[in-house]
């Protein structure tokens, strides 16, 4: 059915149907009328109700930016490889102390003292771990050092590391222990420290 209107020769048509509608939404004083599907609905007090995956790909891409970066190190240090504390792989531990070049002496360390073993522990001594840090002499001053690293670099570990106070270094995981054995070597310049693994073994140099 239409209705048809004439004002200064000009005719316009309405649907019916249309009028209706726009009755029915006027009469309701609460609501506010939106055809877009998927659409907040937003009352008259002005309070939006949140329609969920509205813009599903805009919201994964603000919740991205909101989320706090992660410093290297960090996603280093709580990473699944950390975990593993058998056999040689590059060091996790890329920061201030780390080398490259010195990975094959690693290498030689492990292999020498550990077997490549991160839980070894020394029946006869307090030597610890895939690197056979004195333990009792070792463990705080190894801390210290990674501790101030974190600090200056802003790494986001401190509160990691100062559990590892409590901690025998043979239970550090693989990212701690690798980190412990380039701090050491390097901490007052490159090859500082390499005196700490002199060779015991004859014929075991590294």
């Amino acid at each position: 059915m239409t209705v048809v209107t004439r004002l200064a020769g000009v005719t316009s048509i309405t649907l019916l149907a249309a009028a209706l509608a726009f009755s029915t939404a006027s009469a309701d004083s609460n609501t506010v009328a939106d055809p877009s599907p998927g659409s907040p609905v937003q009352s008259t007090e002005g309070v939006e109700l949140a329609v969920l995956n509205e813009y599903p790909t805009e919201q994964k891409a603000t919740a991205k930016a909101a989320q706090p970066t992660l410093h290297k190190e960090y996603r280093r240090a709580v990473s699944d490889d950390a975990q593993d504390r058998k056999g040689y792989e590059k060091s996790l531990y890329r920061g201030k102390y780390y080398h490259k070049d010195q990975e094959s002496f690693r290498k030689c360390v492990m292999d020498r003292e550990s077997n490549f073993r991160y839980k070894a522990a020394n029946s006869r001594s307090s030597a610890r771990g895939a690197y056979q840090f004195l333990d009792n002499n070792w463990r705080d001053g190894l801390v210290h050092m990674m501790l101030k690293e974190s600090k200056n670099k802003d790494h986001g570990l401190e509160k990691n590391l100062r559990k590892l106070f409590d901690k025998p270094i043979h239970k550090w995981n693989r990212y701690y222990q690798d980190r412990a054995f380039f701090t050491a070597l390097n901490y007052e310049g490159k090859w500082s420290g390499k005196k700490h693994w002199n060779a015991t073994v004859p014929g075991t140099g590294c």
